[in-house]
């Protein structure tokens, strides 16, 4: 019945929108933008620019720029070429009717071809200056990608390389990391915590902030990336967000099972630039309420977001970008994994968290030599919760369980520049400056440990409180208050030759200060890529060291010990081959290896005592990662896409409750990850028999198989058990225990997925109508998350994602 109700809402809205409107006959609109150096970021006058396979094209003005006018709405692929350049070309470029598209492409430099030579389009450019583990994303294969649900964390997690803990959540966990190593960048800002309803210990969330209609495309890098990038040790996440157009106004609205949004952009007064804004109010509630997410917890968020993009002269550029997110949660335990009867089951936790970043940008180019970009950004980040009893209405401090309220901010600067000093020689070089304070307090209610006394039947006859070795009553309190700050200083050099057209090697290096823990590190960069050197295969390889400073959490839990932690550091070896099995196709296999140093443990980890809660951390953390990456990615083209990946991998730490030659599993080793994704696109507008159906035919019974475009496509994954350490229960202290030999000595069972999507598509002449059905986990398979330990000594089991059908619909205006 709960389906029923909105699948009945959202089909009323349907229908009732088609039995209004009719559909034009060859509703068309416009493809426009920009074709530019790659390198330089100068405009190139003169490029070709096609539409794949339907005779249309135009070629750029002085300023770069194109467009190719009456163009029948659709999905397309666009390609841009020039002499003296490689080919680019834009899968999944869509159409709107009445509309402009705008497309900006960045040509590489390359071999001119000579002799008749046939030079084929290129549908997998490199990422700028990343030799290895890297992967594009344009904005339709975020949008639509089964399983994905348009959270731009989770399209990634179809990579070999990325893992996650669990359906719930969005982490990007790569090649044997942790949760929190991933560097998210939007137009260059860093983003610290881009999810809502995400905790200050890691990065992950249910759901992304930012809406992936914003997106223009995406970059990954998964290992050994440029030396621009710092102070994240496993991964990049570099997105690029769309420019509102200069010609017009337009906008959308969607609405799914996450929320209601909207998104507006066009031309600022006069026309000297353009604005895009967006915003998002989430459904969570309603979705919550049919039992989905396996808890009774009620969510709530919404965000806010706002670019603005002027050209103050040809070659300046100034461009502002705003993005909010808020969300709390009403945590009540009972009812979904403990009994009635547990002590947690009469607490209720607030949850509530804000995110707030901005920047603003100026870009100056230097005529055909290069470019560079001065960045002032900003970002804040605040966690509230408490657990109080539920008959609490006050939710007052004395009768607080648990509580934090956390503030973390950095406010700084920094300036990159781009030379291109010969067709051999190019040089990136810059400096960043932040300020970063931080505000934490953290504190638990008092908890004395008792031991517990049985009669024949089991049941507790008496207690009396534990003690120490000098006869004091062991209790267990966690109270943390700390406000600081401190400056960091950052700086790198890197400088890529091109050896006679035939490979390119990029030697850099990355300087980072950190006043907090005064600590200066310098961080070796190396990358080589080749053009075609046997059989079609090109040799990839990339080295570095990355460092990542400890997290605040951690600083502040014991400030006089843990103030002067060494930061983490990976070290990252990869080499691998690729070749192109048509032009649309690409196979590659990457090898890695990589070590990581100085992680902070527990000191409570290394002691016999097992009611140490020692606050205090030890930078003596030491692991490893090898494994090897098959991934084929097919790009959109002839109305098919898809992708294969396969990862081999050997994640271990050292146990350090044990002698430090020790290893084991990392938390996260599954050791065999297998995803499979791909879709079809019908094209039903270009039939005859589609376009004479009855309109009252087509926009009824007829649009639930049928629509001008639509896309089938499906996601599946499978994932070998993730490690974890089991637990003993002590009836004489009610309490769960684990000894050092057990430590992720178990797994969990082989995680398994099948995810469907169809996605409908009705144009009309000035607007467009989208719909979708997507069923997660279509055979319903019970994927553990994790074991409850409960406290009265029973072990519950925590699932992933059920079987999960959600919907929506997207207005294009």
């Amino acid at each position: 019945m709960k389906y029923k109700r909105a699948a009945w809402i959202i089909g009323n809205v349907v229908l009732g929108l088609f039995t209004l409107l009719h559909a034009d006959p060859d509703p068309s609109g416009k493809i426009a933008g920009r074709v530019l150096d790659a390198s330089t970021r100068s405009p190139l006058s003169g490029a070709a620019v096609s539409v794949l396979g339907e005779g249309q094209g135009s070629y750029t003005e002085k300023n770069g720029v194109f467009i190719i006018r009456e163009v029948t709405a659709g999905t397309y692929s666009v390609e841009a070429s020039m002499i003296g350049y490689r080919s680019q070309v834009k899968p999944s470029v869509v159409v709107e009717p009445g509309k402009t598209v705008e497309v900006v492409f960045r040509l590489s430099q390359g071999a001119v071809e000579v002799g008749g030579v046939t030079v084929r389009p290129d549908f997998f450019p490199k990422v700028k200056d990343a030799p290895v583990s890297e992967r594009s994303f344009l904005a339709e294969e975020i949008q639509g990608q089964p399983g994905g649900s348009g959270d731009i964390s989770r399209v990634v997690q179809a990579m070999p390389a990325v893992v996650s803990s669990g359906d719930q959540m969005n982490e990007i966990i790569v090649r044997g990391g942790n949760p929190n190593e991933n560097l998210f960048l939007i137009d260059g800002i860093e983003i610290p915590y881009p999810n809502h309803f995400g905790s200050f210990v890691e990065q992950g969330g249910p759901i992304n902030m930012l809406n992936p209609l914003l997106i223009q495309e995406m970059d990954f890098i998964a290992g050994a990336m440029p030396a621009r990038f710092g102070e994240r040790a496993s991964s990049v996440m570099d997105i690029s967000l769309k420019r509102g157009l200069l010609n017009e106004f337009a906008g959308n609205i969607d609405f799914g099972i996450g929320g209601l949004g909207t998104v507006l952009e066009g031309p600022l007064p006069g026309k000297v630039g353009s604005f895009i804004g967006a915003y998002h109010k989430s459904f969570l509630a309603m979705v919550a309420s049919w039992d989905i997410w396996g808890m009774t917890a009620i969510p709530y968020y919404d965000n806010y977001f706002g670019k603005v993009s002027v050209n103050i002269t040809p070659s300046v550029e100034i461009s502002a970008v705003t993005l909010y997110g808020d969300d709390h949660i009403d945590i009540d335990a009972e009812g979904n994994f403990l009994d009635d009867d547990s002590a947690y089951a009469a607490r209720i936790g607030h949850n509530n968290t804000s995110r707030f970043v901005a920047g603003v940008g100026l870009q100056t180019l230097f005529g055909d030599a290069g470019y560079g970009k001065l960045l002032l950004f900003g970002a804040s980040t605040h966690w509230h919760y408490d657990e109080v009893p539920k008959d609490n209405v006050s939710g007052s401090y004395p009768d607080t369980f648990f509580f934090y309220d956390n503030t973390e901010q950095s406010w700084g600067a920094r300036y990159d520049a781009t030379l291109r000093w010969t067709d051999i020689h190019e040089t990136q070089a810059g400096v960043i400056s932040s300020w970063v304070p931080f505000d934490y307090t953290i504190w638990a209610l008092p908890d004395t440990a008792y031991l517990y006394f049985y009669d024949a039947d089991s049941n507790v006859t008496d207690s009396v409180p534990m003690t120490d070795s000098v006869g004091n009553p062991i209790v267990y309190e966690f109270d943390v208050s700390s406000r600081a700050a401190g400056y960091k200083l950052g700086g790198y050099l890197q400088h890529k030759v091109n050896v006679a057209q035939k490979a390119y090697i990029t030697l850099g290096a990355r300087a980072d200060y950190y006043s907090y823990t005064d600590k200066f590190y310098v961080s070796p960069r190396i990358g080589l890529s080749t053009e075609t050197l046997f059989a079609g295969f090109s040799l990839n390889a990339g080295y570095g060291w990355h460092y990542q400073p400890p997290s605040f959490e951690v600083l502040v839990n014991d400030t006089s010990a843990n103030h002067y932690l060494e930061s983490r550091r990976s070290d990252h070896y990869v080499v691998g081959i690729e070749r192109l099995l048509a032009d649309d196709i690409k196979l590659s296999l990457e090898g890695y290896y990589k070590q990581m140093h100085n992680m902070p443990i527990p000191e409570h980890w290394t002691t016999e005592d097992p009611y140490d809660q020692s606050g205090v951390y030890l930078d003596i953390g030491e692991g490893s990662a090898r494994g090897v990456e098959l991934f084929v990615q097919k790009r959109y083209n002839n109305n098919w896409y898809g992708t294969l990946s396969y990862s081999l991998s050997d994640s271990r730490i050292t146990n350090f409750r044990e002698d430090s030659d020790v290893e084991i599993p990392a938390d996260y080793d599954y050791r065999h990850v297998f995803t499979t994704m791909g879709g079809y696109k019908f094209e039903f507008y270009k039939y005859d028999w589609y376009k004479d159906m009855p309109g009252w035919l087509k926009y009824t019974v007829g649009s639930i198989f049928l629509s001008d475009e639509a896309d089938l496509g499906f996601r599946f994954r499978y994932m070998g058990g993730r490690p974890y350490t089991p637990q003993e229960w002590v009836p004489e202290t009610r309490t769960w225990m684990s000894s050092s030999e057990e430590l992720n000595s178990e797994r969990y069972p082989a995680y398994h997925r099948l995810d469907l999507r169809w996605d409908h598509k009705f144009i009309f002449e000035r607007w467009s109508l989208s719909w979708y059905l997507e069923v997660q986990n279509v055979y319903n398979r019970e994927n553990v998350w994790w074991y409850w330990y409960g406290d009265d000594g029973e072990v519950e089991i925590i699932p992933q994602f059920k079987l999960f059908p959600n919907g929506g619909l997207v207005i294009n205006f």
